[in-house]
């Protein structure tokens, strides 16, 4: 069984801060919103060359994840997961998304794969896809395409 605990929102928040001032350096405006989660795609994509061309550590990009993956996952809650039951708990040591063992969602991990991969881990249909599984339209979606 998993080790599950609460994360006080002043911790999100202070976390969430930080995502939103250093994509200012990066002149990025961040609010909790859609439009804000491409341009955290844009951002992302920019720091994984960097990580890719300066070879930066792995805690490095960790610390990187959780900071942009908790923002990630706080703008899911704020535009949509909240009102479908959802909340950030910490599971063996990384915050999620969670409404019951069988819903769970995991930005930072998400933001993880997305700095140290590539284009294919987009954050950006990450939580657009969230979106429909919260909904519980996403089967459906999937079964239509088929």
């Amino acid at each position: 069984m998993a080790d599950i605990e609460k994360i006080p929102q002043e911790q999100i928040d202070h976390i969430c801060g930080n995502a939103i001032n250093d994509a200012k350096r990066f002149s990025i405006e961040l609010k909790f919103d859609d439009e804000s989660i491409a341009k955290l795609e844009m951002l992302l994509g920019r720091i994984n060359e960097f990580i890719k061309q300066n070879n930066v550590p792995g805690e490095i990009v960790s610390k990187m994840a959780v900071t942009y993956g908790v923002y990630l996952g706080e703008t899911m809650l704020r535009c949509y997961a909240a009102e479908h039951g959802y909340g950030w708990e910490v599971i063996n040591g990384e915050p999620v998304l969670y409404k019951d063992d069988a819903n769970k969602i995991m930005p930072v991990t998400k933001v993880h794969k997305r700095l140290s991969r590539d284009i294919t881990e987009n954050v950006y249909n990450f939580y657009n896809i969230g979106k429909d599984v919260v909904n519980g339209t996403f089967e459906k979606k999937v079964n239509e395409a088929e």
